[in-house]
């Protein structure tokens, strides 16, 4: 009992460094579980903090300012010597300087009065000079922007901002690492009015996201030397001397958007491509590609790529002859309660008649990806005069249909059987994800649940893929991953009903390589089922809709000469 006791507390501590280092997550979720199979007890001992922990969480990462993270100091504990052997600099808690002190440093881990190094400013005095004059000489609330270096090892920095407050103890500057969204729309609009070339645009979209010259240089297959004369020209064009500029320039346009004191086209603001108003008066909002007149397909998209698609696939989809209708998801839409999994789906699935209705469509094929193969399954049973058949890839199989012999990727499993129990570990770890995106540091996450499936992983990486990814999360309207809470839950429900003796004929793309669930496993759950298998195909990954669309497509056109 002593040792249990010893090992729960150790969890809890560990729970609690989740609000610092949201990255700590993936591993105590593994933890938790094993805890959980030697005792329900240490679990549920944590449960009671993970309440507490989620609004410290909260209070720590979500301020008004959600374009901004805070920045931290993290390390051994700081003295108020002068050493070279300083703390790195993180992203989690703050950093201040205080009037009155020759660039002294403070932060909750941190002595106060510790003389910052010249490494923080990348050496560049005249930074230093800019944050006395700042403190000293601004008004209250004033900003400045600094690119700040994390270590001495670190030659790229990041960008800063730093504003003027005033406290008990006198006036202080606070820092924040900039999280600015470098929107489409937003940035096409900056372009336009300042007359920044593409190549400009391009260049002052790395500065804004905090990255560097050498960033650019690199990805854009060019020299430094190149990046360097072209951040001049920027210069000389918007009549400014530094990147810190050049941010805050940015950061005062976007604001004037806000305030609607610069105006864009209607027809350029809208983060959808149409909408159908239903007949118990609610909207929904939907995306079209391919074919128009073609063969109609119903396309219930996934949790990370959203209803938007490629330009390649879209193509694709136009060669084979196919329209793409794609409704926004619930889960990508709104915040889905989640004690209404069930209830979620099935009406979501009832809607799709009438939608069909308001976009002119008689009868379909259904394609659904990842979580919503759910939602296509209790469509297909609810409204089997409207579909030809339906085709799945990415299949999510729910827990209760995983035997003890599946292999799935424990990174996926520990989460969804903790949520069994405990389902405000589901809530952690969508906080976790969704702090490190906006730390542009979401590859934390994605590359340990695909590392087992290099193909994935490097689909993820494809320059196309990754501006689908960003649109999608740009243009959610919480801009959270509540997708991913939801795929968990939805794992969770029994979905027997939706799949015994279903009228619509159902294929699933089984690839050779899945993060999540192996082939194996797809096939004996299409069994179980009756559900048509296609493959395993050989060279396919989850992704098949970005890997193989002439594959996913051709599967769909067999349901209409079948």
């Amino acid at each position: 009992m002593y040792e249990q006791s010893i090992a729960a507390n150790q969890l809890i501590k560990d729970a609690y460094a989740v609000v610092a280092e949201p990255e700590k997550l993936f591993d105590l979720q593994l933890r938790l579980e094993r805890a959980q199979q030697r005792s329900e007890d240490a679990l549920a001992i944590v449960n009671r903090h993970l309440g507490q922990i989620g609004e410290l969480f909260d209070a720590v990462h979500l301020g008004p300012d959600a374009d901004f993270s805070q920045m931290a100091l993290s390390g051994e504990p700081a003295t108020t010597e002068r050493s070279s052997t300083l703390p790195i600099l993180s992203l989690d808690k703050g950093l201040r300087v205080q009037e009155g002190a020759d660039y002294a440093w403070a932060g909750p881990d941190v002595a106060p009065g510790r003389i910052a190094p010249a490494w923080l400013f990348g050496g560049q005095v005249k930074s230093q000079r800019t944050v006395r004059a700042t403190i000293n000489e601004s008004a209250i609330g004033e900003i400045e922007y600094f690119r700040l270096f994390s270590s001495e090892d670190d030659h790229s920095g990041f960008m800063a901002m730093a504003r003027l407050v005033g406290t008990e103890q006198g006036r202080e500057l606070q820092f924040f690492r900039v999280g600015l969204e470098w929107e489409e729309t937003q940035a096409a609009r900056f372009a336009e009015v300042t007359g920044l070339s593409e190549t400009e645009a391009t260049l002052t979209g790395f500065i804004v996201r905090g990255r560097t010259l050498a960033d650019y240089a690199q990805e854009r297959n060019r020299s430094i030397g190149t990046a360097r004369n072209q951040i001049k020209a920027v210069f000389r064009k918007l009549g400014i001397n530094s990147q810190s500029e050049l941010v805050s320039l940015y950061a005062g346009f976007v604001k004037s958007l806000s305030l609607q004191q610069i105006s864009i086209p209607r027809e350029d603001h809208s983060a959808f491509g149409q909408e159908v108003r239903l007949p118990d008066g609610s909207h929904l909002r939907f995306e079209r590609y391919g074919k128009a007149g073609g063969r109609p397909v119903l396309w219930l998209h996934g949790a990370i790529e959203g209803p938007y698609l490629p330009s390649l696939v879209q193509q694709r989809a136009h060669a084979a002859g196919l329209e793409l209708f794609a409704p926004w998801m619930p889960y990508f839409s709104e915040v889905v309660p989640p004690s209404d999994t069930r209830s979620t789906i099935e009406e979501f699935a009832a809607k799709l008649d009438a939608f069909c209705d308001a976009v002119q469509i008689d009868q379909c094929a259904l394609l659904a990806c990842s979580v919503s193969c759910a939602y296509g399954f209790a469509a297909a049973k609810l409204l089997p005069h409207r579909f030809v058949g339906c085709v799945g890839f990415a299949l999510l199989i729910p827990l209760q249909d995983i035997a003890d012999e599946d292999d799935v990727n424990p990174f996926w499993r520990a989460p969804l059987v903790l949520a069994r129990s405990s389902p405000r570990t589901v809530d952690m770890l969508v906080r976790a994800v969704v702090r490190l995106a906006m730390r542009g540091e979401a590859f934390r996450y994605y590359d340990r649940l695909f590392k087992d499936s290099p193909l994935d992983l490097a689909t993820l990486h494809r320059p196309d893929v990754r501006a689908v990814m960003r649109k999608a999360f740009l243009n959610r309207p919480d801009k959270a991953q509540r997708a991913m809470a939801h795929a968990l839950l939805v794992q969770l429900l029994d979905w027997s009903d939706w799949l015994s003796e279903s009228e619509v004929p159902t294929r699933i793309i089984v690839p050779e390589f899945d993060a999540v669930h192996k082939p194996a496993s797809q096939l004996a759950f299409c069994e179980r089922y009756g559900i048509t298998p296609v493959g395993p195909v050989k060279g396919l990954g989850a992704f098949s809709m970005f890997q193989a669309p002439q594959l996913v497509f051709a599967e769909l056109a067999a349901l209409f000469d079948g």
